[in-house]
């Protein structure tokens, strides 16, 4: 019997399974009963609770043990066709006390927003320290260092967020699941590639973003009610930094505006404004940055097609006339995507948050999405290569999914008081919003505009080896916020030049145009997730972005008159990066391990160790973790400032 998380020749119980008789493993049912953990009710709202227990250090040791980090869950009742929610959250504290705190918004709908905290952008990293072993260690350039962290798991259905809770079976083949009381025998599914399991159930109540805003904004007030020592004291407005990757960039726009709005409602001299304001907290957004965003689709997607023929590695994915007819199509308005998203966005663009969308609508937007996936994607996968790296050949994983392995394993599922298995990604809900036509709503550049105008700080950053959301469309994102935004932004903002990134004393991680609060960043040699591959030039961009300082240097600005200086674009060519050698992840089958692999997978060859398929058990070896010495003081505390500009 094959078991998960450890070593076991997967030959004799496959080609068991192929020939006669089937191989199957143990049910993988997360704890039920959780010691120390905390349930009460929210103070603000005594239909909500909230459950919660502080981590031990080893579940995710941060570079000072003294860091508190709470998960748990705020438990939303049902409302109308919305029901019952528990949105998971984990929470980190920083490594210097300071009022930040930075909210992670998950990328694809269904994503888990952990896969960005174990990517990069958390305390720590998962790390295989034996053949049996799964551990985590500090990660250098999380974002704790210059904020307190708040990763949440939305809309519900994702990641470690449920409505209630359900037995099924997880087969990796698929990267779905099946709600069945049936085990994994009766379903015919082998053990190494499926495992029995508790999940959300196959409900999908939230299918666009304006819905997942209403929801969000609920578990805020609930997070804020029942951890008051985390919150500012008074009546001042709580201060939130909004980051988001991927499709997530529509969520932290959407989502600023909503809450702007659940803001204004609370200046009203009416009883209902008096009891709006003594029941909910104000939520301020200081800042939103978004990570290689795919936000306006209008706006980004004929860029897609600059970045396969003009991108700065030399790669060129497509015949040059081909190329050319497509430019002038989209110069003479002949490109159908196009057609189909003005069609989508002129029904969208009055969309209210309690509206519902009616199913022509989401027919016509769900067409547009089709019709923009073929004509701008869909032959890409003819080039064998990574969607999200453009550089790289198809199966890659730009990082360690360890964490895939260790967020199921029983010690850590107790330690975090998580009923429910995880899943990095919950494709019926994925597909819930790209059947609605979400991703062909809009504009969205008028909520980043709008929220430009109100003082927040915008700030873009893209890494150069994407395709899939490319740094191409991110600028053209940027000069269209600009525009839409007016005044001084629509002049200063394109006039600026791209200055260097100085990520410290001797290294330029990218370039940058910046006017004001609005910042364009290109990440050099970075793919979609950017933080897996230039961990310290993205921290410093995000810590630079919350501080309200200059992108380029971490210097502090006069924000009515500052501006980048430099060049015109920001086309500098690099050369083409070597081919990674990349892991065959078994909770990732399909996206990190080839045909061939899978094909001696399921003839029963290799070794599993630690969730991921060797050819040889004997090219295993446990992960190098450079020691830190963590004692140095403010050595891991404190983003850069460089004092003066670099030659």
């Amino acid at each position: 019997m094959l078991g998960l998380g450890s070593v076991a020749s997967i030959g004799k119980a496959a080609l068991m399974w192929l020939a006669v008789v089937p191989s199957f493993t143990v049910a993988e049912y997360p704890p039920t009963r959780f010691p120390g953990r905390i349930s009460e009710k929210i103070p603000i709202d005594n239909t909500m609770t909230v459950r919660y227990k502080e981590l031990p250090d080893q579940i995710c040791k941060s570079v000072f043990s003294s860091q508190k980090q709470i998960t748990g869950y705020i438990n939303i009742p049902a409302d109308g066709n919305i029901p019952e929610q528990n949105i998971f959250f984990w929470y980190v504290q920083a490594r210097v006390r300071t009022n930040a705190l930075s909210l992670w918004l998950g990328g694809n709908p269904g994503e888990s927003a952990l896969n960005a905290f174990f990517s990069g952008h958390g305390p720590c990293n998962v790390i295989e320290t034996s053949r049996e072993t799964l551990e985590t260690a500090a990660n250098e350039w999380g974002w704790d260092r210059g904020s307190n962290l708040l990763f949440i798991d939305q809309p519900v259905g994702s990641g470690l967020s449920y409505d209630k809770i359900n037995h099924g079976i997880l087969n990796y083949m698929e990267r779905s699941y099946t709600l069945s009381e049936l085990n994994l025998e009766e379903k015919k599914v082998p053990n190494f590639i499926g495992y029995s399991g508790s999940f959300p159930s196959q409900n999908i109540p939230i299918t666009h973003t304006k819905q997942a805003a209403h929801s969000t904004w609920r578990f805020l007030q609930g997070f804020y009610s029942a951890f008051p020592l985390e919150a500012p004291h008074g009546h001042d407005p709580i201060g939130l930094n909004i980051f988001a990757e991927g499709y997530g960039g529509k969520y932290a726009a959407v989502f600023s505006d909503y809450f702007n709005q659940r803001n204004t409602e609370r200046h009203g001299k009416t009883i209902e404004a008096l009891t709006t304001r003594l029941r909910t907290f104000p939520i301020k957004v200081i800042s939103i940055g978004i990570l290689n965003g795919c936000v306006d689709a209008r706006v980004q997607m004929p860029y897609n097609f600059d970045q396969a023929q003009r991108n700065p590695y030399g790669i060129e994915m497509m015949h040059e006339n081909d190329y050319l007819d497509i430019k002038k199509s989209l110069k003479d308005g002949d490109f159908n995507c196009d057609r189909k998203l003005a069609m989508c966005y002129e029904r969208t663009k009055d969309l209210g948050y309690n509206d519902d969308v009616s199913a022509e609508t989401q027919n016509m937007c769900f067409e547009a999405l089709s019709i923009c996936s073929d004509e701008n994607q869909a032959w890409f996968s003819e080039t064998g290569r990574a969607l999200k790296d453009m550089t790289q050949v198809f199966p890659f994983s730009a990082t360690s999914l360890n964490y895939l392995d260790y967020l199921n394993r029983p010690h850590v599922q107790q330690a975090l008081g998580i009923p429910v298995n995880f899943t990095d990604i919950n494709f019926d809900l994925n597909m819930g919003f790209f059947r609605s036509g979400d991703w062909s709503y809009g504009p969205i550049v008028p909520y980043l505009a709008q929220a430009l105008n109100r003082g927040i700080n915008i700030g873009l950053m893209y890494g150069d080896r994407d395709f899939f959301c490319n740094w191409l469309g991110g600028e053209a994102l940027s000069l269209a916020i600009a525009k839409e935004a007016g005044g001084a932004y629509a002049t200063k903002f394109p006039e600026a030049g791209y200055a260097p990134i100085h990520s410290n004393a001797k290294k330029i991680g990218g370039r940058v145009r910046q006017f004001g609060r609005l910042s364009f960043s290109r990440i050099f040699n970075a793919g979609h997730h950017i933080a897996a591959y230039q961990p310290e030039t993205v921290f410093q961009v995000f810590a630079r972005i919350i501080r309200s300082a200059s992108v380029s240097t971490g210097q502090f600005i006069n924000y009515e008159t500052y501006a980048t200086i430099g060049k015109s674009t920001a086309d500098d060519k690099l050369p083409l990066p070597w081919q990674t050698s990349s892991k065959c992840y078994i909770r990732a089958l399909k996206s990190t391990c080839s045909t061939a692999t899978i094909a001696q997978i399921l003839s029963g060859r290799g070794t599993i160790i630690n969730n991921v398929w060797y050819q040889d058990e004997n090219i295993w070896q446990p992960d190098f973790v450079r020691p830190h010495p963590y004692e140095a003081t403010g050595t891991y505390t404190h983003p850069i400032i460089l004092e003066s500009n670099p030659v």
